[in-house]
């Protein structure tokens, strides 16, 4: 089965070429290069879009582009696999640019939802790049087009920053044999990049990838909730309130360093 760089097969009045900066983060062939702009009305008749992603998709995006598929047209002659919930036989990279950058990790969400093949989908905001991937399904009860079982995203990086990554990345030194292992391979490095962006350094070979992801999602909660107790003590009135909060901030501050010393071990 070859992939198709579009969320709807039946409108190709959709796509156009389009000659925009994408490139391939990690050196995908060039013969594999399509650069086909895709419509942001089809991710509203595949996506299901509620009011809010409609303005997410009207405020914060400029242009959506399908920028590479890797499959067997395109002479990736990686061993596909598919079933009746997943679909591993080809990999496309999709770059969304942004007019600002906003509701990111949903707008990730929203693609990997819209789009049923395997995607590394990459933001831009100006110089600055920020990756998604996701393992997800077909659903059993036909309700959703796609059900997401996992979905991992970085934090934003300039491309200066990411040249270490970049070299282990490469697409030409893989050695994946099916395109599930390379989805596989760059969740995984994506993974790697999350955990050096908290601890500076690559994780420990002695941490299971299975306790890895869950403290790079516990450190994601726990970052958000900080955010949220920082904005409501700046906006709490009362002195006792605002000690509580404090306080609440203090022992989720000490839980991420205790996380964070648990990546590094």
């Amino acid at each position: 089965m070859a992939c198709q760089p579009s969320v709807n097969h039946g409108h190709d009045a959709d796509f156009s070429i389009v000659r925009l900066p994408v490139w391939s983060c990690v050196n995908f062939p060039e013969a594999c290069s399509v650069c086909q702009r895709i419509a942001k009305a089809l991710f509203d008749a595949n996506g299901a879009l509620t009011a809010a992603d409609r303005r997410i998709f009207s405020k914060e995006i400029e242009e959506i582009v399908c920028s590479y598929v890797l499959d067997e047209n395109h002479g990736v002659m990686l061993t596909p696999s598919s079933d009746a919930e997943h679909d591993y036989t080809c990999l496309v990279q999709v770059d969304v640019f942004l007019k600002k950058p906003g509701k990111t990790r949903r707008i990730a969400e929203l693609c990997h939802r819209a789009m049923p093949h395997p995607l590394i989908v990459v933001l831009h905001d100006g110089d600055s790049v920020m990756f998604s991937m996701a393992e997800k399904r077909y659903s059993r009860d036909g309700k959703e087009q796609n059900v997401l079982e996992r979905v991992v995203y970085t934090e934003w990086h300039t491309a200066s920053q990411l040249e270490d990554s970049f070299v282990k990345a490469d697409y030409a030194e893989t050695r994946a044999s099916t395109f599930a292992a390379l989805h596989r391979h760059y969740t995984e490095l994506l993974e790697v990049l999350n955990v050096s962006d908290y601890t500076g350094k690559e994780p420990s070979s002695r941490l299971k990838e299975e306790e890895r992801r869950k403290i790079l999602e516990e450190l994601h909660v726990i970052d958000n909730e900080l955010a949220s107790l920082k904005a409501r003590a700046r906006q709490e009135s009362e002195l006792s309130r605002q000690v509580e909060l404090n306080l609440k901030a203090r022992r989720l501050v000490q839980h991420r360093h205790e996380l964070v010393g648990q990546l590094e071990s």
